[in-house]
C-alpha cells in the first residue's frame, strides 16, 4: 500500500523504509508539535503504532491529546534536569523555544512571542515512567535545546534503535550538530544520514540490520505520496463527487421541474374543466332559479285563481242558499195560494150556485168534447 508522508522533509519515509515490516512499533517524539502538520509520527500512528508525544506548548498539546488517544501525551519541556523553565511561545508555529537568544531573533523577525513558565522533565524520567523496553525511534526537534535533551537521556537503559535530531539552526541551513553529536556517538550511536535538516543515527547493535536503509535519499522506489497531495486528491475527489452529485441533483431537479410542469398543465386542465363545470352548474342553477320563480309565479297565480274560485264558489253557494230561500218562500206562497184555491173550490162546490149550474157545466163540457172530435164549434 502506498505510504502517505506527513513529515516536512520526508523523515517518516526513511523511517518507514527501515521499519515498514513491523505491524506494531513504539516511538518517542520530543517536540511533537502538531499531531498532523509536519508530523514524523502521524503515518506510524495511522498504521497502529503508539508512542510518547512530548510538547510544552498548551495549544499544541491539547490537539495532540485529542488526536492521539492511544499515545502518552505530555505537556512538558525536556532538559538536562527536571524543574521549570521559561518557554518563549511563537504561536501557530514550530518555533517555540527555551533559548532566549532564538526568541530574540524571532522577535526581530516580527514574530509575535509570548512567555510562560513550563515544567521540565528529563528524557530518562519520561522513558522510565512510560516507555517499553523496545523503542524503535526517537525524534528530537526542540529548537536549540538538543544538547540539554540528550544530556537528560539514559542511553544505557533505553536505547532507541534510530535517533533523528534536527541539526540546523531554525529556518537556516547552518548545521548545529557539533554541539551535541558527541553525546550520541559516545553512547554507541553511529551517524548514517543527513537529509539537509535532520541527522540520523543508528544504535551500534542494530547497524547491520538498519544502516543499509539510509544509504540513498527518499526516492521513487519508496512508493509514497505527500499528505498534501493526498489531501489535494481527496479535495479533487470530493469536488468530482460534488460535481456528480450536483449533476444528479440537476437532473433530478429537471425531472421534478418537468413533472411540476406536467402537474401544472394537468392542474390548469382540471381548473378549466372545473370552471366549465362551474359555469354549467351556475347556468343550471340560474335555470332552476328561473323555473322556481316561474313555478312560484304560477303558484301565486294558481293561488289567486283558487282564491277567486273559492270566492265564486262562496258567492254561488250564497246565491244558491238565497235562491233556495226564495224558492222556499215562493213554494210556501204557492202552497198557501193552492190551499186557498182548494178551499175556495171546496167552498164553491159546496155552494148552491155550483149545484144549480151543474147541468149547464155538463152541457158545456159535452159540447166542447164533440167540437174537438168533429171540428171546433164557435163558442
Amino acid at each position: 500500500m502506498t505510504f502517505v508522508s506527513y513529515a516536512q522533509n520526508f523523515e517518516d519515509v526513511l523511517l518507514w523504509r527501515a521499519f515498514g515490516r513491523l505491524e506494531r512499533g513504539f516511538y518517542v517524539d520530543a517536540g511533537a508539535a502538531h499531531p498532523d502538520n509536519d508530523s514524523v509520527t502521524r503515518a506510524f500512528y495511522e498504521r497502529g503504532w503508539t508512542g510518547i508525544n512530548i510538547e510544552p506548548v498548551p495549544e499544541l498539546f491539547a490537539r495532540l491529546a485529542d488526536a492521539r488517544r492511544r499515545d502518552v501525551n505530555l505537556c512538558t519541556a525536556l532538559g538536562a534536569a527536571s524543574g521549570t523553565a521559561r518557554l518563549h511561545v511563537v504561536a501557530e508555529t514550530g518555533l517555540s523555544t527555551l533559548d532566549r537568544e532564538l526568541a530574540a531573533q524571532h522577535r526581530d523577525a516580527d514574530w509575535e512571542v509570548t512567555e510562560q513558565d513550563v515544567p521540565v522533565a528529563t528524557l530518562a524520567e519520561i522513558c522510565s515512567a512510560h516507555a517499553p523496553a523496545t523503542i524503535h525511534f526517537l525524534k528530537i526537534d526542540v529548537e536549540g535545546s538538543e544538547r540539554a535533551v540528550l544530556l537528560g537521556a539514559d542511553f544505557t537503559t533505553f536505547r532507541p534503535r534510530v535517533v533523528l535530531v534536527e541539526a540546523t539552526a531554525p529556518n537556516t541551513t547552518t548545521e548545529t550538530h557539533q554541539d551535541w553529536e558527541p553525546l550520541l556517538t559516545d553512547a554507541g550511536y553511529a551517524f548514517v544520514w543527513f537529509d539537509g535538516l535532520n541527522r540520523f543515527y543508528v544504535a551500534a547493535e542494530h547497524m547491520d540490520e538498519l544502516a543499509r536503509h539510509f544509504r540513498v535519499p527518499v526516492c521513487y522506489f519508496d512508493d509514497f505520496l505527500r499528505a498534501a497531495d493526498t489531501e489535494l486528491a481527496r479535495r479533487v475527489s470530493r469536488a468530482e463527487l460534488r460535481a456528480v452529485t450536483a449533476r444528479a441533483q440537476a437532473a433530478e431537479l429537471l425531472e421534478q421541474t418537468m413533472l411540476a410542469d406536467a402537474a401544472v398543465e394537468t392542474a390548469d386542465a382540471l381548473s378549466r374543466e372545473w370552471e366549465r363545470r362551474a359555469r354549467e352548474t351556475e347556468a343550471r342553477a340560474r335555470q332552476t332559479e328561473q323555473r322556481a320563480e316561474r313555478s312560484e309565479k304560477r303558484a301565486e297565480t294558481s293561488e289567486q285563481r283558487a282564491e277567486a274560485m273559492q270566492a265564486r264558489a262562496a258567492s254561488a253557494e250564497h246565491l244558491v242558499r238565497h235562491n233556495e230561500a226564495q224558492n222556499a218562500a215562493e213554494l210556501h206562497r204557492l202552497h198557501v195560494a193552492l190551499q186557498r184555491l182548494q178551499a175556495e173550490e171546496a167552498a164553491l162546490r159546496a155552494s148552491t150556485s155550483w149545484r144549480l149550474t151543474a147541468p149547464l157545466r155538463g152541457v158545456v163540457q159535452t159540447t166542447r168534447a164533440l167540437g174537438r172530435r168533429g171540428g171546433e164549434l164557435p163558442p
